[in-house]
């Protein structure tokens, strides 16, 4: 089981490198723009470093959400467990874990850990969307999509779901409002991940 996992991991790894590259190289300028400008390096880290967590999510889900392999990964055997959450889950804490050390920089306790919950969030959306649609496309730009919209609109529509309330926070709102709804909402993502798999099938958007 542990002999299998690790091939897994080092096959994506091997075959997306730069999906998973992006984000550290990213994270690498942020903490070297630190030491020039922290209000620069404070922009940088909320609004390009955190969209771009969104790659890993993809080189991971990257045997669901390749169009050119949509129908062999219907009727590919796979754990709906390991595939839909707990690979999606530890890639996201992974990463959510390293954003939320160049948090630590700029923010305080409680908006670090908000930041923190909400990237984990935003990367388990990711992982929902690439396995609804079966199509890394679909999947990155919807969740690009919810998260600049609420970027813009200041969570309007999005309720506790905001993924920047740590960043931006809605009028009246402490940081870490949202923090239980949203970590409660990262379950219920893998959970959904996992029965998109396990049912794939049956569920099939964007036939051809």
């Amino acid at each position: 089981m542990v002999k299998r996992e690790l091939v897994q991991w080092r096959y994506v790894w091997t075959a997306h490198k730069p999906l998973f590259v992006i984000p550290l190289l990213l994270w690498l300028l942020a903490v070297i723009a630190g030491t020039t400008s922290q209000q620069f390096s404070k922009e940088m880290t909320a609004l390009v470093l955190y969209p771009a967590l969104a790659f890993p999510m993809l080189g991971l889900m990257s045997q669901i959400g390749s169009s050119e392999q949509k129908e062999l990964w219907i009727t590919l055997p796979a754990a709906p467990w390991t595939a839909g959450a707990l690979r999606p889950l530890l890639l996201s804490l992974l990463y959510a874990g390293l954003y939320a050390a160049v948090l630590r920089q700029y923010f305080d306790a409680a908006e670090v850990w908000a930041g923190f919950v909400s990237a984990v969030l935003y990367m388990q959306i990711t992982a929902v969307l690439v396995a609804l649609f079966k199509h890394n496309a679909f999947g990155l730009c919807l969740a690009l999509c919810y998260l600049f919209f609420g970027m813009f609109t200041g969570g309007s529509g999005q309720g506790p779901l905001y993924l920047l309330q740590w960043y931006r926070q809605k009028l009246g709102t402490s940081p870490e409002a949202f923090v239980t709804v949203q970590a409660a909402a990262c379950a219920a993502a893998a959970v959904l991940t996992a029965q998109l798999i396990r049912f794939r099938e049956r569920f099939h958007l964007l036939k051809d």
